[in-house]
C-alpha cells in the first residue's frame, strides 16, 4: 500500500491508463533498483487522482507480475527465441504483464491481454518490438497450458521453483529444514494474497464502534485469528487513507503477527521504553496503546524520512507519549546519553523472508548471503542496546525472518557474550489461543503455512543486573 498522505492536494491531470503505470513501475523495480513500496510512492508522488479502481487493477497487476515473474519468465523462455535478460525493460515487463493476465485474471479475455500488450509495446518500445510482443504471446498464449513443468522426482528444486515462482537458492534452504511437503505448504502460503490486516486504536475508539464505522466503507470484516482487537478487512470502497475511520485514527494498518510481537514486548504504562529501527511507526503505535498513551517512547531510526511518517502516524493515532530521534545505532555507543529502559524494542533489519507475501519484489533481489550478513548486523545491535536496559527490564529481539541465522542462532550467541541475560518464558499478555507460537525453548515464531499470519520470530530477554 502507498504512503498515506491525506494533506496532498488533487492533482488536475487526466489519469493514466493501469496498464501503462503498471509496466513503468515494474521498470522501475528492475531497472532503478527501487522497492515495491518506493516504486508505488514514487508513482502517487506524481499521479494522485488515479481512481480507486484503476488503483485496484494497477496494484493487481503489479504484485501478481512480481508474485509469479520467476514462472512467467520460465513459460516465457519456452516460447522466446531471444532470452528474457537480453530485452530491454519495457519490453520484460509488457511479455511479463501479458501472460500474467492470461494466466492469472480470469475476467480479462486473453485477446484482450495480448491487444493491450502490443498496444503497449507500440508506445513504449522501438518498432521492431511490436511484432516480436505480438508473436510471442499469441503463441505462448496458444500453448502454455501444454507446456509439462520440471518433473519433482527428477529435480524437485527447480520444479517448486517453477511451479511457486521461488528462487531455487530459497526453495533448497527450505527443503532442507523442512521437506518436500512443508516447503510445498511454506511457498503456496506465501503466494497468496495476504488479508488486510488492521488493529483497533483503542486510544480513540472500541471494536464495536470501529464495525460500526468500517460497515459502510468496506466490503467485508472479519476477526483475528489469535487477537480480539484486530481486523481483516477487504475490499475498502475507496483508498485506505481516504476511509473516515482510518483519517479519524480508529485503527493503525498492521498484520497480526507484528502486533503480537508488542504484546510480547509487554509494556507497562509510566515505563520508559526504546523502539529501536522504530520504521514508520507499526510497532510504535501498539506499543504506545499497550501503555495506554503514559510513559515514554522514543522511537529511533537512521531514516528521518521514515520518522517523519512516524511521527505523523502517531498525531492521527492520538498517541502523545512517542518523541523520536534519527540515529545510526551502529554507530560508537549509540544512545549513550539515554537509558536506562525497562523495555527496548529492536526489531532489527533483516532478510524479510517471513513476509515475501506482503513484498512480492523482495524474492526476486534476496541473494543467500545477505542472510548471514544481517545475522552478524543483528548480533552486534543486540550487544550495542544491551546496557541501555535497566536490571530487571527486558530486551525484546524481533525479526520478520523465519531463518535460523536470524532466529535462534542469533540469539543464543547474544546469551553467550552478554552473560548477565536469560530469555523470559513467561508471556502474561499473549491471549490464550497465542501461547502455543511460544516453544518451549521461549522462542516466539509464526509462519503463514502453519498459522495464516507474517513470518516472524521474537525472544524475550531479561536482564539479570
Amino acid at each position: 500500500m502507498p504512503r498515506a498522505n491525506t494533506n496532498r492536494k488533487r492533482s488536475s491531470r487526466a489519469a493514466p491508463e493501469p496498464r501503462r503505470s503498471a509496466v513503468e513501475i515494474l521498470v522501475d523495480i528492475e531497472k532503478n533498483q527501487f522497492t515495491l513500496d518506493q516504486a508505488l510512492d514514487r508513482f502517487y508522488d506524481r499521479h494522485e487522482n488515479l481512481p480507486h479502481r484503476d488503483q485496484r487493477l494497477l496494484h493487481a497487476l503489479v504484485f501478481g507480475v512480481l508474485r509469479w515473474q520467476g514462472q512467467l519468465d520460465w513459460i516465457l523462455g519456452q516460447f522466446s527465441r531471444t532470452p528474457l535478460k537480453k530485452m530491454d525493460s519495457p519490453v520484460r515487463a509488457i511479455l511479463r504483464m501479458g501472460l500474467f493476465q492470461v494466466r492469472c485474471m480470469d475476467r480479462i479475455p486473453a485477446s484482450a491481454a495480448v491487444n493491450t500488450a502490443v498496444n503497449l509495446a507500440k508506445k513504449m518500445g522501438p518498432p521492431w518490438t511490436v511484432k516480436f510482443v505480438n508473436a510471442v504471446l499469441r503463441k505462448t498464449v496458444r500453448e502454455h497450458d501444454q507446456i509439462p513443468f520440471p518433473d519433482p522426482q527428477l529435480n524437485p528444486v527447480e520444479s517448486l521453483a517453477v511451479q511457486h515462482a521461488f528462487p531455487a537458492w530459497m526453495v533448497a534452504r527450505w527443503l532442507e529444514r523442512w521437506g518436500l511437503p512443508q516447503t510445498d505448504a511454506h511457498c503456496r502460503a506465501h503466494n497468496a494474497i495476504p488479508p488486510l490486516s488492521i488493529r483497533v486504536n483503542t486510544l480513540k475508539t472500541d471494536l464495536p464502534r470501529l464495525k460500526k464505522d468500517l460497515a459502510g466503507e468496506v466490503a467485508g470484516i472479519a476477526p483475528g485469528r489469535f487477537l480480539s482487537d484486530h481486523l481483516n478487512i477487504s475490499t475498502p470502497r475507496t483508498a485506505l487513507p481516504e476511509l473516515n475511520s482510518f483519517q479519524q485514527g480508529g485503527f493503525q494498518v498492521q498484520d497480526e503477527a507484528a502486533h503480537l510481537v508488542a504484546l510480547v514486548a509487554d509494556p507497562q504504562p509510566g515505563q520508559r521504553v526504546l523502539d529501536a529501527c522504530a520504521g514508520l511507526g507499526g510497532k510504535t503505535g501498539a506499543l504506545a496503546q499497550l501503555m495506554d498513551n503514559e510513559g515514554t517512547i522514543l522511537a529511533v531510526d537512521r531514516s528521518q524520512y521514515k520518522l517523519d511518517g512516524l511521527t505523523n502516524e502517531m498525531q492521527r493515532l492520538g498517541v502523545t507519549s512517542v518523541a523520536t530521534r534519527t540515529l545510526d545505532l551502529n554507530s560508537p555507543a549509540p544512545l549513550a546519553d539515554q537509558g536506562p529502559y525497562d523495555r527496548v524494542l529492536l526489531d532489527a533489519p533483516c532478510s524479510g523472508l517471513g513476509v515475501i507475501r506482503r513484498n512480492p519484489d523482495s524474492k526476486w533481489y534476496k541473494l543467500p548471503n545477505d542472510i548471514p550478513y544481517h545475522g552478524a548486523g543483528q548480533k552486534r545491535l543486540l550487544r550495542r542496546l544491551a546496557p541501555l536496559v535497566a536490571a530487571g527490564g527486558f530486551l525484546i529481539y524481533a525479526v520478520c525472518s523465519t531463518e535460523p541465522e536470524e532466529n535462534e542462532e542469533v540469539v543464543r550467541s547474544f546469551l553467550a557474550q552478554a552473560g548477565n541475560f536469560r530469555i523470559a518464558r513467561t508471556h502474561a499478555r499473549l491471549p490464550p489461543a497465542a501461547l502455543p507460537l511460544v516453544d518451549g525453548q521461549g522462542f516466539f515464531r509464526t509462519r503463514p503455512a502453519l498459522h495464516g499470519v507474517d513470518g516472524f520470530f521474537a525472544a524475550k530477554l531479561q536482564r539479570m543486573g
